[in-house]
């Protein structure tokens, strides 16, 4: 770039001959009779016009850096200018910048005006449910042609496998008398070695290691709570408990499982067993049977009930306390949703309940500990929750709640008349119960979230 005194003196050079040309056209006398020949003082029309154009252009270019510079200077002093941040006038000031002029620190930086250019927005990720057909992705367990089974209960999913009780017709009674596992890859059922001692196999869960479930007695309810080492390859079980009144529902996570238990007229307890050790625990007791027939749930090493939070409310409501209990470090502690909770459950982020005994208009509400709680849904009797979803039954049909788009889908097909039975082991199963002739369970995997 030339200095600031040549370009001066090239606008002073291009002034002085534009106003010396102009006072000789003023001349007729010079400009009619004198003409251009080789030899002459005049100059040539061709080189004139080259002149005017490079004087001009030398003006403009005196101009444009005088702008530049006016540019930098407010720049230079946090003042805004109209200079697109990709355009030729903010190149050159780059290039000043950088030249150190103008008083320029090596850490200083252009104040530029925003972009002239509209920022496309990003394309929103499809919601997966949006192309889910429930229809088609429902599959079905079925019993080999020559079984006599005809009647499921309390299924659970495992690593891709289910495991069932099931029953037939016995001295006219339909009797849960035996655990079948069904692999989902495969199909193949195969009914587990397992005997009843006291009439039916009840409400099986299990994992790597433990297989845990109700022999139960069918003249006066209860049985014995049973555990079988599925590492040793023995199927005989390990009675771990007699229970003496109704059939519980058990929690397994890891090596501990929970479960409530009547042991008086009035009293229920919630018990925690430590299975390599077979030793027992009440972590919760109960002298109110609402809380008692409340199923309390296991997850992440913690395990989780309803019980009185001890608070009057005006008009007679009633609020409860969600208690758990960490195993690692035996503390107890609280939360106080200011709701009616019974069965609450947990998947480490969000806690759900249903506000009422398995009553047809009761509220499925989730809570993530801080947040009041929040009513996803009414008349909801049965629900489980998942990672990323809730699965429940309404109106004969089952339905999920997306924690990500706070979303509720219809899952089954308007054709069924359905009971929802859980979810486990990434799969929601219910029975579908369109026709009573026999049994059919049903169960579902959703797309990842």
């Amino acid at each position: 770039m030339r200095t600031k005194v040549a370009l001066l003196y090239d606008f002073q050079i291009t002034v002085w001959y534009n106003a010396d040309m102009s006072n000789r056209l003023k001349n007729k006398k010079y400009f009619s009779k004198r003409s251009y020949h080789g030899g002459s003082r005049g100059m040539n029309p061709t080189i004139k016009i080259i002149v005017s154009a490079v004087g001009i252009l030398l003006a403009a270019a005196v101009l444009f850096v005088c702008v530049i510079a006016v540019m930098v200077l407010l720049e230079k002093n946090g003042i805004d200018t109209p200079i697109s941040p990709d355009g030729i006038t903010a190149k050159y000031i780059d290039k000043l910048h950088n030249s150190g002029l103008f008083g320029f620190d090596s850490g200083d930086v252009l104040v530029c005006s925003p972009t002239p250019f509209v920022t496309p927005e990003p394309t929103a990720t499809p919601d997966p449910m949006a192309s889910f057909d429930g229809e088609a992705a429902e599959k079905e367990l079925v019993m080999p042609s020559d079984s006599d089974y005809k009647y499921f209960g309390a299924p659970y999913c495992y690593d891709g496998r289910i495991i069932c009780s099931a029953g037939k017709i016995i001295g006219g009674k339909s009797l849960l008398c035996a655990l079948i596992s069904y692999d989902i890859a495969s199909g193949e059922v195969t009914e587990l070695d397992i005997e009843s001692k006291n009439g039916q196999l009840l409400n099986p869960v299990f994992n790597e290691s433990w297989l845990i479930y109700l022999d139960g007695n069918t003249q006066n309810g209860g049985g014995d709570i049973c555990v079988v080492d599925l590492k040793s390859g023995n199927m005989t079980p390990t009675v771990i408990k007699t229970v003496y009144l109704g059939q519980p529902e058990f929690r397994l996570d890891g090596d501990y499982f929970t479960w409530v238990e009547r042991t008086g007229t009035s009293k229920d307890k919630v018990f925690v067993c430590h299975i390599p050790s077979q030793e027992t625990t009440v972590v919760a007791a109960f002298t109110k049977s609402n809380y008692g027939t409340s199923t309390p749930y296991m997850f992440g090493g913690r395990v989780i009930w309803a019980n009185d939070d001890n608070i009057s409310h005006e008009g007679g409501r009633v609020s409860s306390a969600i208690e758990y209990i960490d195993l690692e470090n035996g503390s107890i502690n609280s939360l106080l949703p200011d709701v009616y909770v019974h069965d609450p459950e947990y998947n480490g982020t969000y806690y759900a309940w249903i506000n009422a005994n398995y009553s047809s208009d009761s509220g499925l509400y989730i809570y993530n500990g801080v947040d009041a709680p929040m009513l996803i849904d009414s008349g909801v009797v049965e629900f489980g929750i998942s990672e990323d979803y809730i699965a429940y039954g309404k109106d004969e049909a089952v339905w999920v709640y997306i924690f990500a788009s706070g979303q509720i889908y219809r899952i089954t097909p308007e054709r069924e008349s359905t009971q929802f039975l859980g979810t486990s082991g990434g799969y929601i199963m219910w029975m579908d119960v369109t026709s009573r002739e026999r049994d059919v369970i049903r169960y579902a995997s959703l797309p990842e979230f």
